[in-house]
């Protein structure tokens, strides 16, 4: 399942309009549709937004967000500009649901740690 349908899949169980969520998460209504359709791959920022609108946890989005081709083969949706980055975290085929869950949340940090630098900042 993708990300784009988990964000569909709990907006729909909370029910919830793409309106309703996308003003929530300070987001457009067209750009939501756009991401739960796979047409773009959202940030970490706007997929925290979207997590918090939805009060899950982030790394709900990402988990067993793989798809699989005819072969069986699985086909990670990565935006393109991180495919280096997840390719060296993992480099030998390991990477575990667990890791992708600290992942999750060391990213989280980090986004928490930028806001909090903007709000000195200004």
């Amino acid at each position: 399942m993708s990300i784009g349908d988990k964000i569909k899949k709990y907006r729909l169980l909370q029910k919830m309009t793409q309106k309703e969520l996308a003003k929530k998460a300070n987001i457009s209504r067209s750009y939501l549709a756009d991401v739960e359709n796979g047409r773009y791959n959202p940030s970490i920022e706007v997929l925290t937004a979207i997590a918090n609108a939805l009060n899950i946890p982030i790394d709900e989005l990402f988990k067993n967000s793989n798809e699989t081709n005819k072969d069986g083969k699985i086909i990670q949706k990565i935006n393109p500009k991180f495919k280096p980055i997840i390719d060296s975290l993992d480099r030998a085929g390991d990477l575990q649901d667990e890791d992708i869950d600290e992942i999750a949340k060391q990213l989280e940090f980090l986004i928490d740690y930028r806001k909090s630098q903007k709000g000195k900042n200004s």
